[in-house]
C-alpha cells in the first residue's frame, strides 16, 4: 500500500485500497454488529453520570491490556497506584504499561462530553478505594470543544515522546534522521500511518490497518503495538464511530496474545487474504471491546474495580 501524500485523501491510492477492503463480504457483515454493540454501550446506564471516570478507567485498562498482549503482566491496581501516587515504575513490564497509558491518556483530549448536563464529580481515583491519592484526577482532563480535525501526525509524535520519556535510556538508540525516536519507525512508514488515518474510507478499516501497520513496521515492537493501539482508537474516536471513549479493543489481544500475533502475521504477508484475516480479527476485537466498556460501566455503578482481564 504505497504512500501518495501529494494526492488528496479522496483520490489517493490508499483510499481506494481501503475502500476495496471495506467491501469484502465477511467484513461488511461483521461491521453492523460492531455498530449495534457501540450503540448499546453509548446508552449504558453506568455512563449516564460516570462517563468521565469511565474514560479515565478505560485508559488504564487499555494500557494493562496492551502490555499483557506483549507478555508484560501488570495488574490494573498496580498501574492505578503508580499513577495515583506518582511512583516510578520498578520493572520493564511496568514501564511498558506506563508508556502505553501515556499514549492512551492523550486520547482523552479528542473526546467530546458524552452527557454535558451530567458532568461526573467523582474522581477516577475513587476506584482505588478510600484514602487513595488524588493525583489520578489528571486522567480526567479539562474538556474542550473538539472542532478541528485530529492532527494524527502530532499524535504519533506525542506517542513517540511518551515512550522515550517512560523508557529513558532503554530507548536511547542511535536514530537516522528519517526515523521517529522511540518507535524506530522510518519517516516513510510514519507518513504512511498518517495517510491511512486521513484516508477517505470507513473509520473501522482505517483504524484496523493503521494498528497493524505500526505493529509490524516499528522496529521496537512493544512501542509499535502500543502506538498502533492508541492511533487506531484515535481514528475511531475522532470519527465518532466510538463515541464513548470507553470501549476496550485490546481486551481480545490481552486474553489471547497468540491469536493476536497470528493475526498480525497474516497481515504481514501482504496478501488480500492475510489482510482480510487481520481485519476479521480486528472487527471481532471491537465487538469484544464494546463488551469491555460495558464491564467498566457496571464496575463504576457497583464501585468495584475491574481488573480488565477476567
Amino acid at each position: 500500500m504505497p504512500s501518495n501524500s501529494s494526492a488528496s485523501p479522496e483520490n489517493s491510492p490508499i483510499s481506494a485500497s481501503l475502500q476495496a477492503l471495506a467491501r469484502a463480504e465477511q467484513l461488511s457483515e461483521l461491521w453492523p454488529q460492531v455498530v449495534d454493540a457501540n450503540r448499546e454501550l453509548r446508552f449504558s446506564t453506568g455512563l449516564r453520570r460516570h462517563w468521565e471516570p469511565a474514560r479515565a478507567e478505560a485508559a488504564v485498562l487499555s494500557a494493562v491490556q496492551v502490555a499483557r498482549a506483549q507478555g508484560a503482566i501488570v495488574p490494573a491496581m498496580r498501574l492505578r497506584h503508580l499513577l495515583a501516587d506518582d511512583v516510578q515504575p520498578e520493572t520493564v513490564a511496568e514501564r511498558v504499561a506506563l508508556g502505553a497509558w501515556r499514549m492512551q491518556a492523550q486520547l482523552l483530549e479528542l473526546m467530546t462530553p458524552l452527557n454535558p448536563g451530567r458532568m461526573a464529580r467523582a474522581d477516577a481515583g475513587s476506584l482505588l478505594g478510600p484514602g487513595a491519592g488524588g493525583s489520578l484526577s489528571g486522567l480526567s482532563r479539562k474538556r474542550k470543544a473538539v472542532t478541528a480535525p485530529t492532527n494524527f501526525a502530532q499524535l504519533l509524535s506525542g506517542f513517540s515522546r511518551d515512550w522515550v520519556a517512560t523508557h529513558g535510556d532503554q530507548s536511547a538508540f542511535e536514530f537516522r534522521q528519517d526515523v521517529v525516536p522511540g518507535l524506530e519507525l522510518s519517516g516513510d512508514n510514519a507518513q504512511l500511518a498518517v495517510d491511512i488515518c486521513e484516508a477517505k474510507a470507513p473509520a473501522w478499516v482505517r483504524a484496523g490497518i493503521v494498528h497493524a501497520h505500526l505493529a509490524v513496521t516499528a522496529g521496537n515492537s512493544g512501542a509499535g503495538r502500543a502506538a498502533g493501539s492508541a492511533l487506531s482508537r484515535a481514528v475511531l474516536i475522532s470519527s465518532r464511530v466510538e463515541q464513548t471513549g470507553v470501549s476496550l479493543p485490546d481486551w481480545a489481544a490481552a486474553l489471547d496474545p497468540v491469536r493476536y500475533r497470528s493475526a498480525l502475521e497474516a497481515y504481514e504477508t501482504g496478501t488480500a487474504r492475510g489482510v482480510q484475516a487481520w481485519l476479521v480479527w480486528y472487527l471481532r476485537s471491537l465487538l469484544q471491546g464494546a463488551e469491555g466498556g460495558q464491564k467498566i460501566a457496571r464496575s463504576l455503578l457497583a464501585s468495584v474495580p475491574w481488573d480488565g482481564l477476567s
